[in-house]
């Protein structure tokens, strides 16, 4: 009985054996933690990263760490190397990283949108429904505003507030108590044709406009101050638009936006703006979630800015912030001082190419603008047409 006992025992021990040799051949299947190299074996390679990352780091440090060191250096070494190098580092590299970035990352960039299924002349479209600008700089970086400068867009609150408006942006864009919206703004996604996904398009025209309310429940007119003179043109527009992989990303291009904070026109004139976000449609339009519209506002802009609120002033129409602004000065040039002041300082240096940069020294004669960001979200609407000119 002991003779056969230990015959089953030694096939045992052979099956087990035969079966890490068979094992040891590449793996490719994503996502999948690396194996913990087992006392001088190599370890399993992780799962390809989502094939790369995941494979190459788990399957190579897994099964060359776990394996060659475990192997070389000998039992104990091997075992606890092995183990603990081609397990932890393998299996939580291969996994976590393969995992993660393959999965999370593979499956929110490498998706696809649905195909369009709206038609007409501004389809798909959409319109902003949520505008926020981060509270500081680390929120900034944490929302995704990849812009230079120490403020990294969050300083225009400061202006905001200084014209008594706070930074609840989000009350411009939504309807109020009456129904009425502040400010319509609208975008439109030319060269997209019903029936194809953002894979198959791969990129569109991006536009912007102003607009106000149409006769349809989610409809909504082009104000034709948006588009160039005599032409259905519109003024801002982001050209070759990548829309691939559910997400929307733009070349650098210029932005222009008019806030209407408490009576007062806050006109954005932002240069080097790119927009970026995740992107699906429906049977209505687009819509644009974890929006970021980050650009910069030059010295030349700010100081336009300043002069516009000027005018209004003067033209005895202006909002009673005017007389506040009246004791500060009665020029640009004396309330740029004031303005960028509260706003931080000039943080970004934008050189002759219009290249950005960070500040080498804050207030140096170099840096010429500030930084910029907002928080974008756009709902899918429908664009009825270009409103009458007054």
């Amino acid at each position: 009985m002991k003779q056969v006992k230990l015959f089953w025992l030694s096939l045992l021990v052979a099956g087990l054996s035969l079966q890490f040799a068979c094992d040891d051949s590449e793996t490719t299947t994503t996502d999948v933690a690396g194996t913990a190299g087992t006392a001088g074996t190599a370890g399993t390679p992780g799962g390809t990263t989502g094939g790369t990352t995941g494979g190459t780091t788990g399957g190579t440090t897994g099964g060359t760490t776990g394996g060659t060191t475990g192997g070389t250096t000998g039992g104990t070494t091997g075992g606890t190397t092995g183990g603990t190098t081609g397990g932890t580092t393998g299996g939580t590299t291969g996994g976590t990283t393969g995992g993660t970035t393959g999965g999370t990352t593979g499956g929110t960039t490498g998706g696809d949108t649905a195909a369009l299924e709206c038609t007409g002349d501004f389809c798909p479209s959409s319109r902003a429904t949520s505008l926020a600008i981060p509270a500081d700089a680390n929120a900034a970086v944490a929302s995704g505003c990849d812009l230079a400068g120490t403020s990294k867009g969050s300083s225009l609150n400061a202006l905001l507030s200084f014209a008594g408006g706070g930074a609840d942006l989000n009350s411009f864009v939504n309807a109020d108590a009456n129904g009425e919206i502040s400010l319509v703004l609208l975008s439109y996604l030319k060269g997209w044709a019903a029936g194809q996904t953002g894979n198959q398009v791969g990129t569109v025209d991006l536009q912007f406009f102003t607009g106000a309310k149409g006769s349809a429940e989610n409809g909504f007119l082009i104000d034709p101050v948006s588009l160039a003179e005599g032409t259905t043109d519109p003024l801002v527009h982001f050209d070759g638009a990548s829309v691939s992989n559910s997400m929307l990303m733009t070349q650098a291009a210029d932005f222009a936006l008019t806030l209407p904070v408490a009576g007062l026109p806050i006109s954005l004139s932002l240069s080097q703006t790119r927009i970026s976000g995740d992107l699906s449609v429906d049977a209505t339009g687009f819509n644009l979630a974890n929006g970021v519209l980050g650009g910069y506002l030059t010295r030349d802009a700010l100081l336009g800015l300043i002069q516009g609120i000027l005018d209004l002033c003067a033209s005895g129409s202006g909002p009673d912030f005017c007389s506040q602004i009246s004791t500060f000065g009665s020029d640009a040039a004396s309330l740029e001082g004031l303005l960028t002041g509260i706003l931080g300082g000039y943080d970004v240096a934008i050189g002759a190419d219009g290249t950005p940069a960070d500040c080498a020294t804050p207030g140096d004669a170099s840096c010429n603008a500030l930084s910029v960001c907002l928080l974008v979200g756009m709902s899918s609407a429908t664009i009825e047409g270009v409103e009458a000119a007054q």
